[in-house]
């Protein structure tokens, strides 16, 4: 249900409100409280109800969550550096974790690999 909404919003241009608003809360998503999100960031409660209702929006929910799970993603937030996958829905901190790993990680690669080339060559 969650993710028609935020098709929803995205349809109504009010996506990065709408998650804005969905990162503040601290509770079990229900619809009553999303409906109040989308009101809160501009959507109207008519326009919420047809989008729930949306074919379009619910096929397009269908086929990105089959694309997911095809790629062993199951939690949302998930993100992916160099074909490993981050996953985690409790705080944000744990990206930024993941990009200073990947950097570093990156920085270790291209100095091995610098090395390695500068021994090939017999550079000191």
């Amino acid at each position: 249900m969650t993710a028609v909404t935020i098709l929803g919003a995205v349809k109504n241009g009010k996506f990065w409100e709408y998650m804005k608003e969905l990162g503040t809360i601290e509770q079990r998503l229900d619809k009553n409280l999303l409906i109040y999100i989308a009101r809160k960031v501009g959507v109207p409660k008519w326009q919420f109800n047809t989008d729930m209702q949306n074919f379009k929006l619910i096929e397009k929910m269908i086929l990105s969550r089959k694309e997911g799970l095809e790629n062993n993603i199951k939690v949302t937030p998930t993100i992916i550096i160099n074909n490993r996958l981050y996953m985690s829905y409790k705080s944000p901190e744990w990206i930024i974790a993941a990009v200073e790993y990947e950097y570093m990680c990156l920085q270790r690669c291209n100095s091995l690999t610098h090395n390695k080339y500068r021994e090939k060559k017999g550079i000191e």
